[in-house]
């Protein structure tokens, strides 16, 4: 695997590039011969040429690559940039970046670069993207000049104080683009969708974990899996009173979830008891309980609670709990640096006193799934039995989704576990959070980045398959 560095030289010929005699050994190409140039998803056909090094100084690694600055301005390269390109000699292709691409939406009321919640992430990505050779920048779509084939982004650069500028910068269409598009209401916007659907289309570019799930319509591709069935609980999508009772005299116990809900907002539990119908929900980030005496009571209530968002009712479980807590087992899936599907982490959510929401968002805590494991005296957690059909389940889980929906890099699985030791698949998340891991695993947080720059890599061309057996298998995270 070759790599040039590139330079910029001053003539005003864009069909040429210019190669050191060094250059042209370690290509092995003939004068003037035809190579084409890419940068992320633009590309440009130039005749290579040996460098007059008399009237050149040559500065640094002697395998370099001079270009026009009227090709740089042609495949819209950031002029500030080091950069460098890799090499097909069979191809005779000299592919510079990777370029990777956060699709973000911009907050009005931020008025610093590049202008997102996000920015404290964003930047982590950034320097560990800077590490493994990746150009990585923001952009929301208003950034984008689709005739000019540019986007007007955003790079994170390192000052010597330690702080971090956010600088502006023209870039090409990136190899990849990795959605950060964060809540669903901005997801429905028509200048959003028209984006993903723009993107999805510009040859050469991969797009990754595209739109959020849709409850109802993750449980329906799920089930059609005869392998999926036994991990999934009753569901159905509510559309009268009726389902809400049905299930409460088959189960005892419901939850009622919008279909397009996120971090447990909106969730209702429900519970017959001899009083009536117990209830627990969350709004404006307090938890809700009590009782309702009677049918018409628990009717008139929920109709005011659910307004007309679309439901689903979903069978009520018999969970484990940690130190008299809820809790559920995140499990996150990523694709790495092979194109493979990882398990990058295992982790448990558990619930605040007399909550029944396990999301961090709603007052949970992140604990290692050792720890809870432990406390129930089952024994090592990495030889478990209920390790390895979580293992199983997440395989299926990303086979029969990608199947149907396209192409993602991660997918957060929520799964409880019954005290008979059934593994339920409660959720599945395509934009999972990075507040989940456990405040003593930092580095879980760090390879969940490492694992979505290594695939973008991949996808871009600029790494090796590594040689992996198997068609999936479990990171090993869990030493220090």
């Amino acid at each position: 695997m070759l790599f040039l560095e590139i330079k910029t030289i001053s003539t005003e010929t864009a069909d040429k590039a210019y190669l050191t005699e060094e250059g042209f050994k370690a290509l092995d190409c003939t004068e003037s011969e035809l190579f084409t140039i890419k940068a992320g998803c633009n590309e440009v056909k130039v005749n290579l040429y040996r460098l007059n090094q008399s009237t050149n100084s040559i500065v640094g690694p002697r395998v370099q690559l001079y270009l026009p600055k009227i090709t740089y301005k042609y495949l819209n390269l950031p002029e500030s940039l080091a950069l460098s390109a890799l090499v097909d000699r069979p191809k005779k292709t000299i592919k510079i970046g990777p370029f990777l691409g956060y699709l973000i939406t911009r907050n009005k009321r931020l008025r610093i670069p590049p202008f997102t919640t996000q920015r404290p992430m964003l930047q982590l990505f950034s320097k560990i993207a800077r590490e493994y050779g990746v150009i990585s920048f923001a952009f929301a779509p208003q950034d984008i000049d689709w005739p000019n084939r540019k986007i007007n982004g955003y790079i994170a650069t390192p000052l010597p104080d330690g702080n971090v500028l956010w600088r502006k910068d023209t870039f090409p269409f990136p190899d990849v683009v990795y959605n950060r598009v964060l809540n669903r209401s901005s997801e429905r916007k028509d200048l959003i969708n028209e984006t993903v659907k723009n993107l999805q289309k510009v040859p050469g570019l991969h797009h990754f974990n595209p739109r959020f799930l849709n409850k109802w319509e993750t449980h329906i591709i799920l089930s059609r899996n005869p392998g999926m069935v036994e991990y999934l609980p009753q569901t159905a999508l509510l559309r009268n009173f009726s389902d809400i009772t049905e299930f409460l005299n088959k189960y005892g116990k419901v939850y009622i979830k919008p279909i397009n809900g996120s971090l447990g907002a909106n969730i209702i539990k429900l519970e017959k008891v001899p009083t009536g119908f117990q209830f627990q929900y969350r709004r404006k980030r307090k938890n809700q309980s009590g009782i309702w005496p009677d049918r018409l009571a628990l009717q008139t209530e929920l109709t005011k609670l659910l307004g007309r968002r679309l439901y689903v009712v979903q069978q009520g479980l018999d969970l484990l709990t940690y130190q008299g807590r809820v809790f559920d087992v995140r499990v996150l899936l990523q694709k790495n640096g092979s194109g493979r599907w990882t398990t990058a982490a295992t982790v448990a959510r558990v619930a605040s006193e007399n909550s029944i929401f396990p999301n961090i968002a709603a007052g949970g805590t992140a604990i290692p799934i050792e720890k809870v494991w432990e406390s129930f005296t089952f024994g090592d957690w990495k030889t478990s039995e209920i390790r390895q059909k979580l293992l199983d389940l997440g395989s299926n889980v990303h086979k029969t989704l990608e199947e149907e929906l396209g192409n993602f890099a991660e997918l957060g699985l929520d799964v409880g576990i019954s005290k008979t030791g059934h593994v339920w698949l409660i959720e599945v998340n395509s934009k999972p959070s990075r507040k989940v891991f456990p405040k003593n695993q930092p580095h879980l947080k760090v390879q969940s980045i490492i694992n979505i720059i290594d695939y973008a890599r991949y996808l871009s061309g600029f790494s090796n398959p590594q040689n992996n057996t198997g068609d999936y298998y479990e990171s090993n995270l869990y030493t220090d």
